[in-house]
C-alpha cells in the first residue's frame, strides 16, 4: 500500500512540476526581458556501435570495444588482432569486448573466428572480470576446462566441468559460438552454457557469481586470451547490442553519476529577476525535493 502511494506521489509530483515549470517558461517568454538563463548540461546518450568486428579485413571499432592489459595486441589488415607482446607475468593478456547487454531474454551470444597459429592453450571468455573470478572456456590440448575459480590464465582453483575433446588446442583455425545464459534471481548459483567448436556442439553450468565485482569491476561479456604469442582473432561478431560509452564503469561510479545529476537539478535556479528565490523555493524546489524523496523510498523498498 505504502509503495503504491509513494509511486502515485511520485507521479503526482512530477506533473506538477512539468506543469510550474511550463507556466514560469510561458510568463518568462512574454515578459521579454533578454536575461541569459544558464543550463545543465546532462549526461549524453549511450552510443551504440557495429557488432560485428572483422578484424582480418579491418571493419571494427576498436578503440571503443576492446580493453586490454598491459599486453600488446597489434592490428594488422589481412591478418587480424594478434597477441604481440606479453603482460607483466605473461600470462593475463586478456583482450575484453566491451559495452555487450543483454537481451531481452538474458542471453548473450557471440561467435569468434580464430587463427590458433602457435597451436598452444587459450582461452574464450564468456563473463570476464579483469581475469579474476571469469567464467570462461580453457582450450586445452585434453579438451574444454571450465573452471570454477579464476586467478589468471591456466592458474585456477577447481573446474566446475571438464568436456574431453582430444588435440583442441592443435587445431589452427576455429569457429567458435557461446550462448550464456544466468538468471538475475534462482534457488541455485547455475548459469547455463551452450558453444559449438568447429560445428560441434557442448553443453554445461558455470558459477553466476560476481565474486569479485566489489573491487570495482566491470562484467565483459566476450574476449579471448592466450599464453602465446601470435594467437589471433580474426573475427568477432555478438547477436546482442553494443552500446555504452567506450569506457567501462562500476557500479558505484554509476551511482555517484546518478547522484551528481540528480544534485545538478536540484541546485539549478532560475535568475531571480525572472523568478524570486522566495518563488523558487516554493514552486520548484519543494517539488523536486519531493520527487527525490520519493524516488529514495522506492528504491530502499
Amino acid at each position: 500500500m505504502a509503495s503504491s502511494f509513494t509511486a502515485g506521489l511520485l507521479i503526482a509530483l512530477i506533473f506538477s512540476l512539468i506543469f510550474s515549470s511550463v507556466t514560469i517558461a510561458y510568463f518568462a517568454k512574454e515578459m521579454n526581458m533578454g536575461i541569459t538563463i544558464q543550463g545543465i548540461t546532462l549526461p549524453k546518450e549511450l552510443k551504440s556501435y557495429n557488432s560485428e568486428q572483422d578484424f582480418l579485413n579491418g571493419t571494427y571499432d576498436i578503440e571503443t570495444l576492446n580493453k586490454v592489459s598491459s599486453a600488446t595486441w597489434t592490428l594488422t589488415k589481412g591478418i587480424g588482432y594478434t597477441l604481440t607482446g606479453y603482460s607483466l607475468g605473461g600470462l593475463n593478456n586478456y583482450m575484453y569486448i566491451m559495452n555487450i547487454n543483454k537481451d531481452a531474454t538474458g542471453d548473450i551470444i557471440n561467435n569468434y573466428r580464430i587463427n590458433n597459429s602457435p597451436l598452444n592453450d587459450y582461452v574464450i571468455v564468456i563473463k570476464g572480470n579483469s581475469g579474476i573470478s571469469n567464467n570462461e572456456i580453457i582450450v586445452k590440448q585434453d579438451g574444454f576446462h571450465i573452471p570454477t575459480f579464476m586467478l589468471g590464465f591456466d592458474s585456477y582453483a577447481g573446474e566446475r566441468a571438464f568436456i574431453p575433446y582430444p588435440n583442441a588446442n592443435k587445431i589452427q583455425k576455429v569457429t567458435i559460438q557461446t550462448i550464456y545464459h544466468e538468471e538475475k534471481f534462482g534457488s541455485t548459483n547455475d548459469a547455463t552454457l551452450k558453444f559449438t567448436f568447429n560445428g560441434e556442439q557442448f553443453s554445461t553450468t558455470m558459477n553466476k557469481e560476481d565474486t569479485f565485482l566489489f573491487f570495482g569491476g566491470t562484467q565483459y561479456y566476450g574476449g579471448v586470451n592466450s599464453g602465446s604469442l601470435d594467437f589471433t582473432l580474426e573475427y568477432f561478431k555478438t547477436l546482442n547490442e553494443i552500446k555504452g560509452t567506450g569506457v567501462q564503469r562500476d557500479a558505484l561510479s554509476q551511482i555517484a553519476d546518478f547522484i551528481y545529476t540528480v544534485l545538478l537539478i536540484l541546485t539549478w535556479t532560475l535568475p531571480e529577476e525572472i523568478l524570486p528565490l522566495t518563488l523558487n523555493l516554493l514552486l520548484i524546489k519543494t517539488q523536486l525535493f519531493g520527487i527525490l524523496t520519493c524516488i529514495v523510498v522506492i528504491l530502499r523498498g
